[in-house]
């Protein structure tokens, strides 16, 4: 039986070091500055108030392209990163498990883009000046359990296939998007329309035809997300642990 897999603070290091700290990397941090610009103008216009407009600005600025396109980014890298530049050979005759590889990986990943959507959040929240302040710990809750399964996803994504970003790409522009702002319980399959109920920033309900819209509850949102995130990490471990490697590797 293999022993279970634990963090390495070493790999975190070498993974933000390797993988993260790139010049396409900037463009995450773009992102942040364009979805505080939002933040400034909804602040301005909504007339609706700061709470509405803060809870529109982060379904869809924050958890509907923020998170998921910087998890894309991050996620696929915990693999692919190494494969591509043929080190994974090097990286797999250190004396750890390979599920602790990945592991460490992983939550390298999610602490990047967990750091992404903090920041975004909280200075979308500062900005518009009578934003849900008291409300930032349960945005920030459904935030770190979003960021662990849709990087979850894409890391999966990378362990499994030869050009993951595409189909990532794939995944989110004709599911994750079209799917989740569907007017009826059909969106529940989404993980963000399940981030979103969690943070208490889901869109009014609406009907299409006869077809009413049904109310999620948050329990059944954490067991839907948490279910995609244990199924992506039990896949990836899976192959990772099996597939077969060679120092320089690059397919």
């Amino acid at each position: 039986m293999s022993a279970l897999p634990k963090l390495e603070p070493l790999l975190l290091t070498l993974f933000w070091r390797r993988s993260v700290w790139k010049p396409r990397s900037l463009l995450l941090l773009l992102l942040v500055g364009v979805d505080v610009l939002g933040a400034v103008f909804s602040g301005q216009v909504a007339p609706f108030g700061y709470r509405s407009a803060y809870d529109q600005l982060a379904a869809d600025a924050v958890f509907g392209f923020l998170l998921p396109f910087s998890a894309l980014q991050v996620g696929t890298a915990v693999v692919r990163d190494e494969v591509e530049s043929g080190t994974i050979g090097y990286l797999l005759m250190r004396p750890l498990t390979r599920g602790s590889i990945l592991l460490s990986r992983f939550l390298g990943g999610v602490g990047v883009v967990m750091g992404l959507t903090t920041l975004a959040l909280v200075l979308n929240a500062l900005v518009m000046g009578q934003a849900p302040i008291g409300e930032l710990p349960r945005v920030l809750a459904a935030a770190l359990l979003g960021a662990a399964a849709y990087t979850a996803v894409f890391c999966a994504l990378g362990v499994v296939l030869k050009r993951p970003f595409v189909v990532g790409v794939l995944f989110l522009l004709f599911f994750e998007l079209p799917v989740s702002r569907l007017p009826m319980v059909a969106r529940a399959i989404t993980i963000r329309s399940n981030v979103e109920n969690l943070a208490g920033v889901a869109p009014e309900t609406k009907t299409l035809g006869i077809l009413m819209d049904v109310q999620v509850a948050p329990m059944t949102s954490f067991l839907v997300v948490t279910g995609v995130l244990a199924v992506a990490m039990a896949l990836a471990v899976a192959v990772f642990e099996r597939k077969e490697y060679t120092p320089d590797a690059s397919a």
